[in-house]
């Protein structure tokens, strides 16, 4: 009984210590570059964007592609990039055979506190690495949350049935062999399965 006693003393004013000099200390979290050359989390697009006038380079090298993106914030609501992809040498890909280049686009705004974004991934490319996506993003103290829906390359593994009727079937993507890379393809747009992506 007196080593609890003991214990208790001993613990109890390190809390009333802690409490006076550790102060709340969240400050605003700038939002982030992705690998894929967007605003996001590692793979992932966020609902966030960065600040108007920002101007941003990404250059990425890695056992799955190499990968380099210029982006710019023209304005609070949008965000659009360019970028080259070149994927690493596998079977049916060798070195210097494929090289794909394309366009992001970003439309977001705040709503209470809560940032939402409708974004298109790879426009005018081969549509490697199209999709589509709704996202919404959370900042509370120093946590981030994002949730989102999206299709084409987020419909790749665990996807669900389109909820639109009219936008379940999508058209096979474009790639080099057909001749049409650098073309926008607006009929493939938000079609297709869906598939949920979240990142915290």
């Amino acid at each position: 009984m007196h080593k609890l006693g003991l214990i208790l003393l001993a613990v109890i004013p390190s809390f009333g210590y802690s409490t006076y000099y550790v102060k709340n200390l969240y400050t605003d979290i700038n939002a982030t570059y992705n690998s894929i050359g967007q605003t996001g989390l590692i793979h992932l697009p966020t609902a966030s964007l960065q600040k108007e006038g920002t101007l941003g380079l990404t250059i990425g090298n890695s056992s799955l592609n190499k990968f380099i993106s210029i982006l710019g914030t023209p304005f609070p609501w949008l965000e659009a990039s360019f970028f080259y992809h070149r994927p690493r040498d596998t079977i049916y890909i060798k070195k210097g055979k494929y090289l794909d280049k394309g366009f992001n686009l970003k439309m977001g705004f705040n709503y209470r506190g809560i940032d939402l974004a409708l974004g298109i991934d790879d426009i005018g490319g081969t549509g490697f690495l199209s999709k589509e996506y709704i996202a919404a993003t959370i900042k509370n103290n120093n946590i981030v949350i994002t949730l989102g829906i999206g299709t084409g390359a987020f419909a790749k593994d665990n996807s669900y049935k389109n909820p639109i009727p009219g936008l379940r079937n999508r058209p096979v993507p474009l790639f080099i062999e057909d001749g049409l890379v650098g073309r926008v393809d607006f009929n493939s747009f938000f079609k297709g399965p869906v598939g949920l992506f979240a990142g915290v």
